[in-house]
């Protein structure tokens, strides 16, 4: 149990919060388990909370002595994690009537670029009557984690005005292999129609189950629902690999007490609109007008369980 105070050699903690639970040697390594408590009472330690952190490790081929660190050098890495509240992987039991919709790519080959986006659409099951989506869940690879930014999906519509159904617009698109989602390439459809959002799984992201009382109604109509997967690549050692990477959607036909949404606000992504460097607090608003929110919200208010803060590097 080490702690730092500056971009130096850890130092050893008086008081030892940390203990082993299991190791064992792998073929290219070693695997460990350990554990601590949310909150030590040591001045020394983090207090793990609520919020998302940034985990960081490294590891030398050298064996420590007398309690001093071999200096990592360049093996080293860092990963977001939301500590309290990781459910890949162990996500709770099943309740009775839900099913699952798996919406990812299949062996899509990512080339040497950097930064790649790349759009496919789907279509969910059917549904014969209104049902709620109760959680959602990341479907990575481990050794591809680091390589995506973030994955959302967003829903497929039509305005009334054009008198179509949902599946003469877009079923036939359902063939496209997918393409970057600012491509000339891809089909007119998808930027038009298909950007109401949905679901977001960030980086370090572990997916969102719903409180117990709540959903987000699909299926409220006859016709079929589409949706357009959108993952976003960094791939910063242009090294190329092949990716399945998507979301495992989570729904029921038990319908909960209240039904959720999804509401944006803030400033678009102008130059005009940044953060100042080396800013230790800032702030910038954003105004939902009355006449939005009048139609929206009941007059009671609305309960806000999950946000997500969303900005841009402008370099």
């Amino acid at each position: 149990d080490y702690h730092a105070k500056a971009n130096a050699e850890p130092i050893k903690d008086p008081q030892q919060d940390v203990s082993l639970v299991e190791w064992e040697q792998l073929d290219n390594g070693f695997r460990f388990i350990f554990k601590r408590k949310w909150d030590t009472c040591d001045v020394n330690d983090f207090n793990i909370q609520e919020d998302t952190v940034r985990v960081i490790w490294a590891w030398s081929n050298e064996t420590p002595k007398d309690g001093k660190l071999p200096y990592h050098g360049t093996k080293r890495g860092v990963q977001s994690a939301s500590l309290r509240h990781r459910i890949g992987g162990s996500f709770r039991t099943a309740e009775d009537g839900e099913k699952t919709w798996d919406v990812h790519l299949t062996n899509h080959t990512i080339g040497e670029e950097k930064t790649n986006y790349f759009c496919k659409i789907f279509k969910f099951p059917k549904l014969l009557k209104k049902h709620h989506i109760t959680a959602y869940l990341p479907i990575i690879k481990e050794e591809h984690r680091r390589l995506i930014h973030h994955i959302a999906l967003f829903q497929c519509d039509v305005p009334r005005s054009l008198n179509r159904t949902r599946k003469s617009v877009f079923e036939h698109l359902l063939t496209h292999p997918g393409d970057q989602c600012n491509s000339h390439e891809l089909p007119m459809e998808f930027k038009t129609y298909c950007y109401t959002f949905e679901i977001s799984l960030n980086y370090g992201s572990e997916g969102q189950d719903f409180p117990e009382h709540v959903g987000r109604p699909i299926g409220e109509d006859d016709e079929d629902n589409y949706f357009v997967l959108e993952v976003h690549y960094e791939n910063l050692d242009g090294v190329p690999f092949v990716d399945s990477s998507g979301v495992r959607v989570v729904y029921t036909e038990n319908l909960r007490t209240y039904d959720t949404g999804t509401i944006i606000f803030g400033q678009r992504v102008t130059p005009f609109t940044f953060v100042p460097p080396q800013q230790e607090k800032f702030k910038i608003k954003g105004y939902c007008p009355g006449v939005c929110t009048e139609k929206g919200f009941p007059e009671t208010g609305i309960t806000v369980f999950s946000t997500l803060l969303h900005g841009h590097v402008h370099a």
